[in-house]
């Protein structure tokens, strides 16, 4: 992936009343240690930015607790946004990486799936 000015996009975006400024560098931090709680932080309400950080969750080891909590709180696992760098949903950048017997993506499937009981019993 190219460097991108994430943090400019992000800016725009809180200047066009989303008010809440997304640090990348602080969200990219949170996935590396799995912490949802400072991930949650970053994002606030940005949908875009969940996006984005799911996206980056799919990594070896992936950040499992970040994947829970993105998915159960609604995260979006099929929709893109315009100035996504990675140019795909958060699915399809799975599907990409990963074939579906790998295990790094039977563990990502099974953190999704979990997830999404937890929003549907919600």
């Amino acid at each position: 992936m190219s460097e991108y000015p994430w943090d400019t996009i992000f800016q725009l975006f809180a200047e066009e009343n989303l008010e809440h400024y997304v640090s990348i560098s602080q969200l990219k931090r949170a996935i590396q240690e799995d912490n949802p709680d400072a991930l949650s932080l970053v994002i606030g309400d940005h949908e875009h930015a969940a996006i984005y950080a799911l996206i980056h969750c799919f990594i070896k080891p992936p950040a499992t607790r970040c994947i829970h909590y993105l998915v159960s709180k609604g995260t979006p696992l099929h929709i893109t946004f315009k100035h996504n760098p990675f140019q795909v949903s958060p699915y399809e950048w799975l599907l990409t990486r990963f074939s579906v017997t790998n295990p790094t993506y039977v563990a990502i499937k099974q953190t999704i799936d979990g997830a999404k009981k937890q929003l549907k019993r919600g």
